[in-house]
C-alpha cells in the first residue's frame, strides 16, 4: 500500500480526532481511516474531516463517570 498524502492541516484534524480514543482502539481508526480514503480517492480537507468524524464517533467509548455527590449531599 502507498502512504496517504495528507497535508499538514489534514494530519493535523486527523490526530486530534483520534486523541480521545483509548490507545488500543487508536490503530483501527487509523487503518479504517486510511483504507476508506484509499477508496474514495478525494482527500479535501472537508472529506478527510468528515470520514475521520464518522470513524471518531463509531469506535469512540465514553468513559464511565460516577457523579460526585457533592459538597451538601
Amino acid at each position: 500500500m502507498s502512504p496517504l498524502a495528507l497535508s499538514d492541516s489534514q494530519l493535523d484534524q486527523v490526530m486530534r480526532l483520534a486523541a480521545p480514543l483509548s490507545v488500543d482502539v487508536r490503530a483501527a481508526f487509523l487503518e479504517r481511516l486510511a483504507s476508506e480514503l484509499r477508496a474514495l480517492g478525494e482527500l479535501g480537507d472537508g472529506v478527510v474531516f468528515r470520514t475521520a468524524s464518522r470513524i471518531q464517533r463509531e469506535l469512540f467509548d465514553p468513559p464511565d463517570i460516577i457523579p460526585h455527590p457533592g459538597r451538601y449531599a
